[in-house]
């Protein structure tokens, strides 16, 4: 497969990757600022959107990586990091439509009993397609990883539609399906606070599900072509790398209340202390 990017393409992607990735890793930091010193978010949906959170934080990584990706070392800890932390972050979401699901259908107060379980198989799976591609690159060299649409991933690309980019495309259809189960469920029963903080994971999911569509359809169609086509490349890139910048607007969105409470206490005890939500 070429991509046969002309060097003012080349340059236009590189510049949208690092703008995008920037701002990504910046609203990530903020969120997870937020929720270490914020002792109101300290609950089980928070966890489980922190989880999602340090995975979008490694994906950014990868994508900035992709700057010196010449080098075949990093690469390669770019592609590892790529593939890795996009089936995660998958993992993660289809693990928030079943809780949300699960809370709003048949409610456990002891739920949260279940994380050490689901971040083991999160590691353990999302791990595993990298890990495989890393050891054969290293004794028969059949799989690698290598430049692909201008970023690292795993090459040859079926194996990358395989282990990646199939189970994203099946998270979207499960994300879709539940969404709607649960908007109509939610009509029928009354929405207390706690089952509210649940549904809201519905949120991330569906808008995961949203941002990648287009990222899925292009390699669909870059595996099937065997050439890109630039502006769906293009939006591929934007939308991928937003989805940091998504989760940060998400997530004050529905905590800023907490967020204003906890920094209006902070000025309280330190008045020189400025309100980051205070215009200056």
């Amino acid at each position: 497969m070429s991509t046969n990017f002309t060097a003012e393409q080349t340059a236009l992607l590189e510049i949208i990757n690092l703008s995008v990735t920037s701002l990504s890793v910046l609203s990530l930091i903020f969120v997870m600022y937020c929720y270490r010193y914020i002792p109101a978010l300290h609950t089980f949906p928070m966890k489980l959107i922190m989880s999602l959170v340090v995975s979008e934080f490694f994906f950014s990584t990868a994508n900035l990586l992709s700057f010196m990706r010449s080098n075949p070392y990093f690469c390669f800890v770019e592609g590892y990091l790529r593939a890795s932390s996009s089936l995660s972050a998958a993992l993660w979401i289809s693990i928030f439509i079943w809780v949300s699901y699960r809370q709003i259908t048949n409610f456990n107060k002891n739920i949260s009993s279940i994380y050490p379980k689901a971040l083991f198989l999160n590691l353990s799976i999302a791990l595993l397609p990298s890990s495989i591609a890393a050891y054969v690159e290293f004794t028969t060299g059949n799989i690698y990883f290598g430049n692909d649409l201008e970023f690292c991933s795993i090459i040859p690309a079926h194996y990358e539609m395989l282990f990646v980019e199939g189970p994203v495309l099946v998270v979207i259809i499960i994300v879709f399906y539940y969404v709607f189960k649960i908007i109509w469920f939610l009509k029928e029963i009354f929405k207390d606070q706690t089952v509210l903080e649940y549904s809201s994971l519905t949120n991330y999911a569906f808008i995961f599900a949203i941002l990648w569509m287009i990222p899925v359809i292009d390699r669909i169609i870059y595996f099937f072509n065997g050439t890109p086509i630039f502006p769906l490349v293009v939006t591929h890139i934007i939308l991928s790398r937003a989805v940091g910048v998504i989760i940060t607007i998400i997530f004050y969105k529905t905590k800023r209340i907490k967020i204003r409470e906890f920094w209006s206490g902070a000025k309280e005890q330190d008045p020189s202390i400025k309100d980051p939500n205070t215009s200056q």
